[in-house]
């Protein structure tokens, strides 16, 4: 299926599949709410984007996992989605400063 947008989420409604543009505050919300997890795509890197629950903090924690074409793979994790989006680890840049760069 030919894609409508450079970043975009699926669902699927009464069995009908619906393709949606993936915009900042879509996938903020979705992300820094646990609903979803994600996996991009920026120059040669692979960027996961997933969370779990701590049970010793009682938190949700979020991670950032990136993975060049060179097997070499970098772990982070963060107590909120706002530090992590803001992080500077992706080649000097932060995931926000990269939106409009990465793919999906």
């Amino acid at each position: 299926m030919k894609r409508k947008f450079k970043l975009s989420y699926s669902y699927i409604k009464c069995g009908k599949r619906y393709e949606e543009e993936l915009t900042f505050d879509k996938f903020y919300k979705t992300f820094s709410e646990c609903i979803s997890e994600y996996c991009f795509y920026f120059e040669e890197y692979t960027i996961y984007l997933a969370y779990h629950f701590d049970n010793t903090k009682q938190i949700n924690i979020y991670e950032l996992n990136i993975e060049s074409n060179f097997d070499e793979t970098q772990n982070y994790e963060f107590d909120n989605a706002k530090d992590l989006l803001e992080a500077k680890v992706i080649n000097g840049c932060s995931l926000k400063q990269i939106w409009k760069n990465l793919t999906n």
